[in-house]
């Protein structure tokens, strides 16, 4: 049942992930829009902090003109008394421009800003919540990544990379991670200069190397990058080791079904394995050897076509036994992921099939972990396949579950 119910009409995005700061502390927060009704084509707003118990609203930061889409441009210190923010112009997110605001949580006081500029772009500005590491905020805008005083705001080190750095950052054993479309870098944390850098070629682009699985990185010393054809009717992935420390590629394995790399649990560190969802099913990759270990193909045949942006909810990986419940027994750890009309459970080392979920009409589209190892999972009404290309449904409905 509904806790609370705030009027949806005003709030116009996700609300932001719950970091373990702002869990402690009962608060969460969205962006909303304008008090003066302007609003953006993006979702963007004034950014609402709310009791996560209640929905009460706590504070609310207006910076006239731009808007703060909080879901994915925010970022907590680790005690939890101050959020990094960015917001973009409200009328025109190709500008080129970004503030990035640091609040102190209690209140919502300001307590700096930075302005940062940039050609304007042909595309919206990727920016991606700034990573904070020690007395360090360090952010990519545009061909820059940046490393502020989270105190005051001062810039201490910059580096201009050879493109737009159009990925989230990764900052493992004193280094900064970051790629381009075409290069990846590794930097040194407290003075920003490079210690190494891999080149991607003209038929592949390095699409990301993110932080999901950071901490097979600091077990098993390997950077997974995964690169990407340029543009095309199809996605031709491989995943490319690279030994963190020296940055000498260790491997290269095409997979040609996979379609990209996976959420925040999708990672087993213990054993140097990830899970990458790929146009059939699930399959499980060894970062140390650069091998597929198995592949799990949807026994019920559905295969996620290129423009389906429904049908798959990302992996979930548990260690420790699961709990008995209905047809699920206790297993070592289990990988669970929803793919089409199914929801599955499966043994984590093996690819085997433990149990299954039906969805009936509807298809698996988000799966959250939630405290105490349970799965939140939200199915919904298929998208529409016309000319190869998916379009919403005119009465889209939504199912939310509760699993094990």
């Amino acid at each position: 049942k509904a806790l609370w119910k705030r009027d949806p009409k005003e709030l116009r995005s996700e609300v932001a992930p719950m970091s373990p700061a702002s869990a402690a502390q009962d608060v969460t927060y969205c962006s909303v829009d304008p008090p003066y009704g302007n609003k953006d084509i993006n979702g963007s707003g004034d950014l609402l902090s709310m009791n996560r118990e209640t929905g009460q609203t706590l504070w609310r930061h207006h910076v006239a003109g731009m808007g703060s889409y909080v879901y994915y441009f925010a970022a907590w210190d680790k005690t939890g008394k101050r959020i990094y923010a960015w917001f973009t112009p409200l009328k025109d997110s190709h500008a080129g421009k970004a503030m990035l605001v640091a609040l102190d949580t209690a209140t919502g006081q300001k307590l700096w800003s930075r302005r940062f500029v940039c050609p304007p772009q042909q595309l919206s500005l990727f920016l991606w919540a700034p990573t904070i590491s020690g007395n360090q905020v360090i952010f990519n805008f545009d061909k820059t990544v940046n490393a502020l005083d989270k105190d005051t705001g001062k810039t201490l080190w910059q580096f201009k990379a050879d493109g737009q750095v159009d990925h989230n950052i990764t900052i493992a054993d004193s280094r900064v991670f970051f790629g381009t479309q075409a290069r990846y870098y590794a930097l040194d944390e407290k003075t920003g200069l490079p210690c190494w850098t891999v080149s991607g070629n003209k038929k592949r682009a390095i699409q990301i190397g993110n932080n999901y699985w950071s901490e097979v990185y600091r077990q098993h010393d390997v950077m997974v990058l995964e690169m990407k054809k340029r543009y095309g009717s199809v996605d031709k992935m491989e995943l490319v080791g690279v030994n963190a420390k020296t940055g000498n590629v260790l491997y290269r394995c095409p997979l040609p079904e996979a379609i990209g790399v996976c959420g925040d649990n999708s990672a087993n560190p213990a054993d140097g394995m990830i899970y990458l969802v790929t146009t059939t099913g699930l399959e499980a990759f060894d970062v140390n050897q650069g091998k597929v270990l198995w592949n799990f193909k949807d026994p019920a045949g559905y295969r996620r076509g290129e423009w389906s942006y429904c049908g798959i909810s990302d992996p979930i990986y548990r260690s420790g036994a699961l709990p008995e419940s209905g047809e699920i027994s206790g297993t070592p750890a289990a990988v669970s992921f929803g793919f089409g009309h199914n929801y599955y459970y499966l043994d984590a080392l093996t690819g085997r099939q433990i149990a299954g979920l039906s969805l009936g009409r509807m298809v698996a589209n988000h799966s959250h972990l939630l405290e105490g190892g349970r799965i939140a999972l939200f199915a919904s009404t298929p998208d529409v396949e016309t000319s190869g290309r998916s379009m919403s449904p005119k009465n889209p409905e939504t199912d939310i579950y509760l699993l094990p």
